[in-house]
This record gives structure tokens, sequence and C-alpha cells, in this order.
């Protein structure tokens, strides 16, 4: 099961729940009676809330759940993408020492060592939708471009996720390098 189709029943189960407890509430604090078309009607409206939420989640999050998957050496084009370039001599890096620091804290969803790309995102959480990041390092002119984008950018807070994981994921990178470096000169 997708991650984002994990939280959308966990919500559905939540509305459902605190549903069920208010009804139970007012027939045991306000003697009301057990009322089956309260019921009925109460439960059609959280199945069409979220459906409908279901629906607006899917068109939004679908093409960057898409691209991220799919292998492609292209940075994304999404609205609010964060891109960032880091100077990195190619000595100094080793790739799968890399991964390995990215795959400890974030989900790496795609990764290319001859193309030396790799596709990451955060992990879903009840109070974020988290961000994607695609990594690319050229050989060539020795650097990395890490373009990060929320998965929502619907709110501040979401539409920030991208600029705090560009961010982390560019001093992970640094932090990288400098060890690269350290063992080379060992």
């Amino acid at each position: 099961m997708k991650p984002y189709v994990k939280l959308i029943v966990i919500y559905f189960f939540l509305l459902l729940g605190m549903f069920l407890l208010l009804r139970l509430l007012a027939i045991w604090l306000l003697n009301r009676p057990m009322d089956a078309p309260v019921l009925v009607t109460g439960i059609v409206w959280i199945i069409l809330f979220s459906l409908i939420y279901w629906g607006v989640l899917i068109r939004e999050f679908k093409p960057r759940l898409d691209y991220i998957q799919k292998p492609g050496s292209e940075p994304p084009g999404f609205k609010v993408t964060v891109t960032k370039e880091l100077e990195v001599p190619y000595q100094a890096l080793s790739f799968q020492k890399l991964h390995d620091e990215l795959a400890r804290r974030y989900e790496v969803i795609y990764m290319n060592e001859e193309q030396q790309i790799i596709k990451l995102r955060d992990r879903f959480t009840l109070s974020s939708w988290g961000a994607c990041t695609y990594l690319h390092y050229d050989k060539e002119q020795s650097k990395i471009v890490v373009a990060s984008y929320p998965m929502s950018s619907r709110t501040m807070k979401q539409g920030s996720a991208g600029k705090r994981q560009n961010e982390a994921i560019a001093e992970i990178v640094q932090q990288t390098t400098v060890l690269s470096k350290e063992n080379a000169m060992a």
C-alpha cells in the first residue's frame, strides 16, 4: 500500500472513531436515543469527505511521486522546487557513502550509480507530507545538483518543506565530502 494511501485510511478511521465517540458521549451524557439515521448520515458524510480528500491528494501527489519513482536524469520542474549546486571535486566524493548516509535519514526511492543520480523523499507523517529530493553528480563539472520540492505546497509549513530538506541534504553532502577527503588523505 502506498504511504499516502495509508495516511488517508488512517484519517478515515480517525474521523469515524471521533464521530462514533461523540455519538456515544451524546447517548450516555445527554440521554439522546440511538438514532440510526443520524449514524448512517454521519458515516456517509465521513465517506464522502474521505473520497474528496483522497481525490485531491492523489491529484496533487501522483505527478510528484511518479517523478521521484521513475528513472530520469532531468531535475524536477515543479512550481516550488528549490535547487542548489554544490562544488565537489570527483576525488572528494564517495557516491556509495553519500547514498548510505542519505538512506539512514530518508527513504531512497531511486538510485542510478552509472548516472550518479539519487532520488529520495521524507517519510510521510500525520503532521507533514514531507518533501522529495533529486541529486545528480556531474563528474565533468565537479558539482552536485540538489533539487527539492514539497509533496504539498498548500500551506506555508508544507511549502517550506522543500527548502528545509534541500538545506539538510546539502549539509549531508558537504559532511560526506569532508569525510571522504579526510579518508583519502589518511
